[in-house]
């Protein structure tokens, strides 16, 4: 905790909170249970919220337009998609009432609202959202990948604001933390995603298993995922299957595209969309995937999946940021198609033992991965209120000629 004791921090993110729905949410959530716990006062406001009534619209018009015109000149789809009117509206409010000591910025995309306070930010980069456009671009061909290129460049110039006019930074991992780092003077800090308490105490049922079962988990609905689930029911599964031929493949996630729900028509795989809790699935599978190939950040699937007991097979940009974790037992990472389906074999015959594989993120608590985040978030707003205190006492007491 800062030295001023608890503070207020009102947190910007994409998407309600609470319920946690994806791994963006899951973090953010774990955020605000790490700073409460410090004693701080949290307040979470998502760009993702009720329609607005024209009656509020028109009571913030002139910052409404201020922040639309801000959006804009991002050039940057990705920056207009959360602009929201209901959101301007919240923030002006809670800027009146709460008079947060820091504002934590979980996404650049919501950049432009951050005009709105006076209170230093903090920006917590969830990933490099410029390179993950920047290698989906590269999958792609014609008007497709200029789009994305173009998108890509637009995205880094707010990235670089952002970065550039925060009070602190925070990467989820050293790769992120490398490149952030050109981006502003400041040292970005390394708070990796972590793991709930829950993740450790599941008990896996593997060998309850009508036949073995390979998992993908993810947002079926995100195109990074959408890609992943293609090459690895397409070009992966069937390698698996003439060795393994009742093995079962398992894709769970939310809100899957046409295109997932389709591969269900295959050989020996299914289609979970918008599961209650991934646990249960994690603790009946052999083996776990994280087969990507444009994704930034680290993988909280990955974490989650060590974190049960369940081994993971992963490409290199699945598992990045998580490297150092490749041991061949816990995490493999391989980006063949014939090596992937080879190694998915390998676990499936030669079985790991589940508390072996949890060691390896034993360290990737979320109460020691976001320390070094949450002592920041302190210590800045501790200092803006140290300050503003300053402030107002000369104001009370100014000193006489």
């Amino acid at each position: 905790m800062g030295e001023g004791g608890p503070m207020k921090v009102l947190v910007l993110t994409k998407v309600p909170i609470d319920p946690p729905r994806d791994g963006g949410s899951l973090r953010v959530s774990a955020i605000r249970e790490h700073l409460i716990s410090k004693g701080h006062e949290v307040r979470v406001i998502s760009a993702r919220n009720n329609v607005i009534t024209s009656a509020q619209a028109k009571k913030r018009i002139s910052k409404q337009i201020r922040i639309l015109s801000s959006a804009l000149s991002t050039f940057s789809v990705s920056v207009l998609k959360w602009y929201s009117p209901s959101v301007v509206d919240q923030l002006v409010s809670q800027a009146e009432g709460f008079d947060p000591d820091v504002v934590l910025c979980e996404f650049p995309q919501l950049a432009p609202y951050l005009s709105l306070f006076s209170a230093p930010t903090i920006a917590d980069f969830h990933n490099v959202e410029s390179e993950i456009v920047s290698n989906y671009a590269k999958t792609r061909h014609g008007i497709t990948r200029v789009l994305a290129n173009l998108e890509s460049l637009a995205l880094q110039r707010v990235e670089r604001k952002v970065a550039s006019t925060a009070a602190g930074v925070a990467a989820v991992s050293v790769h992120d933390s490398q490149q952030i780092s050109n981006w502003t003077a400041l040292k970005p800090v390394v708070a990796s995603n972590g793991v709930s308490e829950e993740a450790f105490n599941i008990t896996c049922n593997v060998a309850s298993a009508l036949a073995p079962t390979v998992v993908f988990i993810g947002q079926l609905g995100w195109r990074p995922n959408i890609d992943a689930s293609l090459w690895l029911a397409n070009e992966v599964w069937p390698l698996v299957l003439q060795k393994i031929p009742n093995a079962e493949l398992q894709l769970i996630g939310r809100t899957p595209a046409i295109e997932v729900i389709d591969l269900a028509r295959k050989s020996n795989i299914s289609v979970h969309g918008d599961v209650e809790s991934v646990f249960p699935f994690l603790a009946s599978a052999s083996v776990a995937t994280a087969p990507l190939w444009t994704a930034g950040g680290t993988r909280l699937k990955i974490l989650e999946a060590l974190a049960t007991g369940t081994p993971v097979i992963a490409t290199s940009r699945g598992a990045l940021g998580l490297e150092h974790l490749n041991d061949d037992i816990a995490l493999s990472i391989t980006d063949d198609a014939n090596e992937f389906a080879d190694k998915i074999v390998s676990v499936i015959r030669h079985s790991v033992q589940p508390e072996a594989v949890r060691l390896s993120v034993s360290n990737y608590r979320w109460n020691e991965t976001l320390e070094p985040l949450t002592m920041m978030v302190g210590n800045i707003a501790a200092q803006y209120s140290m300050n503003k205190n300053k402030k107002h006492k000369a104001l009370l007491n100014p000193v006489s000629d």
